[in-house]
C-alpha cells in the first residue's frame, strides 16, 4: 500500500466516522423540523376547527335573530288584532242598551200594527180556511196580510232606526259634554 492509498483511506475514514456531537446535532436539527411541522399542522388543524366552531355560533345568532324577528312581527299582529277587538267593543252597543232598544221596539210594534189587527187578520185566514173558502180567496187573503205585515214591518224598523240614532245622537252628545 503506497502512501497515497493510505491518504485515500484516511479521507474516506474520516468522511466515515463523525464525531457523536455531530450526529447529536444532525439528530436534533432533523428532530426540530419535524417537530416544527408537526406543530404547524396541529396549528393549522386547530384554527380551522375554531373557525368552523366560530362560524356555527354565528349562524346560530344569525337565526336566533331570525326567529326574534318573526316572533316579534307575530305579536305585533296579534297586539294590532286586540287593539281592533278592543276598538269593536268600544264602538258597539252594550247590553243592556240592546235590552232597551229591544223593549221599545216591542212597544213600537203593538202600538203600529196593534195586537188586535194581527189576531184579527189570522182569525180570518183560518176562518175562511174553515169554511172550505177557494183557494184563490185564500191566496189573496194571505198576500194582502203579507203586504200589511211588510208595511208595517218596513215603519216599525224606519221608527225603530230613527230612535237608535236618536239614542246614539244623545250618548254622543252627554259624551262629548263629560269630555
Amino acid at each position: 500500500m503506497n502512501n497515497e492509498d493510505r491518504r485515500q483511506l484516511d479521507n474516506d475514514r474520516e468522511t466515515l466516522y463523525i464525531s457523536l456531537r455531530d450526529y447529536v446535532d444532525v439528530l436534533a436539527k432533523l428532530h426540530e423540523r419535524r417537530c416544527a411541522e408537526i406543530i404547524s399542522g396541529l396549528r393549522e388543524h386547530s384554527d380551522a376547527k375554531w373557525n368552523a366552531h366560530d362560524q356555527i355560533h354565528e349562524l346560530l345568532a344569525e337565526n336566533i335573530r331570525t326567529a326574534l324577528t318573526a316572533q316579534d312581527r307575530r305579536l305585533d299582529g296579534m297586539n294590532e288584532f286586540r287593539q281592533s277587538l278592543e276598538d269593536m267593543n268600544a264602538q258597539s252597543v252594550s247590553r243592556e242598551v240592546f235590552d232597551t232598544l229591544a223593549e221599545r221596539t216591542n212597544v213600537l210594534e203593538h202600538t203600529i200594527i196593534g195586537k188586535e189587527a194581527y189576531d184579527r187578520l189570522a182569525e180570518k185566514i183560518t176562518d175562511l180556511e174553515k169554511s172550505g173558502a177557494s183557494q184563490d180567496a185564500l191566496d189573496t187573503q194571505r198576500r194582502e196580510s203579507d203586504r200589511s205585515r211588510r208595511s208595517l214591518s218596513f215603519a216599525l224598523i224606519a221608527v225603530g232606526a230613527a230612535a237608535l240614532i236618536n239614542f246614539l245622537l244623545n250618548v254622543y252628545q252627554g259624551a262629548k259634554g263629560t269630555g
